[in-house]
């Protein structure tokens, strides 16, 4: 059967070996599935069982492996579920959903009507952040406190800038397998040196198949009933969600939303311990505020 996420076999293979490399820095972590009307659901599941919820959801292309190994620190304080967003992930069902309907709204309330949380805490980062808005646009009832990390579907992309970092050297990598192309795009989103974290990356532009699919901007009036306390971080240096747009398009659909640019940052913050506790102590201090 023709796969909708990757190249070949092979390719599929290749992801699952990437993730257990990621997931042995996360060893406590336990795995679960959860059936969805999209497909089965992967998630990696950590931290107090007495803790309140927190629903984490990952961006293109990454796994939870990945997500979860930026949030040991938020372990003490909340019962962490890590999910595998079907269509970006090889742990979850190989399908695609739509981005301009409610499919991901549907698909994340499938899920945590399956996990049996009502109205848990909810984390997106990057197209997981979509992920997010879209539950808060059709339920907004169903989360607690909602944090949007380098928010995807807010702003548009500078386009020259974006294909001139970004995308030229994406295409190049995919088509020629240049070094140099994925280092250059790796740069261009990447805070700083994380081996582990390249070592994914170029795997994932290799096996992956290239959408090129932008997350439609969000508009005010979806969000109208979504008054939860909402926490928006974007980087200074992010092209695919400039800092300056971020600050003055997001009032327009969160307006009682708190928003904070980390400095010196691109799309990825920086991965080394210090910057993710300190960043993990800011998400729990708006959670448990």
């Amino acid at each position: 059967m023709t796969s909708t996420l990757f190249r070949n076999r092979d390719s599929r293979s290749a992801m699952l070996g990437a993730y257990e490399r990621l997931l042995k820095e996360t060893p406590e972590a336990h795995p679960a599935q959860v059936a969805t009307r999209f497909g089965d659901t992967h998630l990696l599941v950590a931290g107090r069982e007495d803790a309140p919820p927190l629903v984490v959801l990952h961006g293109a292309m990454a796994n939870s492996a990945m997500a979860i190994r930026e949030a040991h620190s938020l372990f003490e304080r909340f019962r962490v579920y890590v999910v595998d967003v079907i269509g970006h992930s090889v742990k979850s069902a190989d399908v695609r959903l739509r981005l301009d309907n409610a499919d991901y709204a549907e698909w994340l309330r499938d899920v945590l009507d399956a996990l049996g949380l009502s109205a848990p805490h909810v984390y997106g980062a990057s197209l997981g952040a979509f992920v997010a808005r879209k539950l808060a646009e059709l339920a907004p009832e169903r989360i607690e406190r909602l944090v949007l990390l380098v928010p995807a579907g807010i702003v548009s992309a500078p386009l020259l800038r974006s294909i001139s970092q970004a995308g030229i050297p994406l295409i190049l990598y995919k088509t020629t397998g240049s070094q140099a192309a994925l280092e250059r795009f790796v740069g261009s989103i990447m805070t700083s040196p994380d081996e582990a974290l390249f070592a994914y990356l170029s795997e994932a532009l290799a096996h992956y198949k290239l959408d090129i699919s932008v997350p439609p901007l969000g508009t005010p009036e979806p969000l109208r009933a979504f008054a939860r306390p909402t926490l928006i971080i974007g980087a200074s240096d992010d092209i695919t969600c400039p800092a300056q747009a971020l600050l003055q398009r997001a009032p327009e659909l969160f307006p009682h939303a708190t928003i904070e640019i980390l400095p010196n940052c691109k799309h990825i913050p920086p991965t080394d311990p210090v910057s993710r506790k300190r960043l993990c102590d800011r998400v729990s201090r708006f959670l448990l505020g």
